[in-house]
């Protein structure tokens, strides 16, 4: 996060939120989760995503040009 939010640097940027929850916290947060984009090996069709994207509270979204541990793929 700290990475592609370039570190609090970019024009008008202040802050960066930074949020502490308990692992239970995450777990359910994910649960009311939808991926930002549709994916045929997740979802049965992309009508039954456009519907769970517009009525979840939380998105996923993955940056495909970094790995997790922010290295170039």
């Amino acid at each position: 996060m700290m990475y592609r939010s370039g570190r609090a640097t970019k024009p008008n940027q202040a802050r960066i939120l930074a949020v502490r929850m308990s692992r239970s916290g995450f777990e359910q947060a994910l649960s009311l989760s939808c991926l930002t984009h549709y994916d045929l090996q997740v979802h049965a069709d992309r009508e039954v995503w456009l519907e769970r994207e517009m009525t979840t509270p939380v998105r996923v979204q993955w940056d495909p040009e970094r790995s997790a541990s922010l290295a170039p793929p």
